[in-house]
């Protein structure tokens, strides 16, 4: 192995360990959200899931729908109705995307032909 393929393997290591750590803190941050929000805390619990959706990687589309759904029903609990459903539709528009590949594994005959052909 080259000097050059080495240091990119080095490169590619240290971004998923650095990743995975951020996940970690992410998922912490968000137990303790889960924690006020199961104590009745709606505020705490609100502020620590829009802190998890701060430090979460933008391309971890399923962590963050969660926080926005999670989010979303903190604001329910506090009768924060817009805000709600804002975080909520946000929430629907991430997961989405996630969905995709899923409901067109669900096709049959033409209509999967066409969509894996496409898409």
């Amino acid at each position: 192995m080259s000097l050059i393929s080495l240091g990119v393997a080095m490169a590619i290591i240290e971004e998923v360990v650095e990743n995975s750590d951020i996940i970690e803190n992410v998922e912490k941050v968000k137990q303790e959200g889960n924690a006020s929000f199961g104590q009745g805390e709606w505020s705490a619990a609100a502020e620590k899931y829009k802190e998890a959706l701060n430090i979460c990687p933008p391309e971890n589309d399923s962590l963050r729908s969660v926080l926005l759904s999670n989010l979303s029903a903190a604001y329910i609990k506090q009768t924060q109705w817009e805000a709600a459903a804002e975080v909520a539709t946000q929430a629907i528009e991430v997961s989405y995307f996630l969905r995709i590949p899923e409901c067109i594994d669900s096709f049959e005959g033409p209509t999967h032909q066409y969509y894996t052909k496409t898409c």
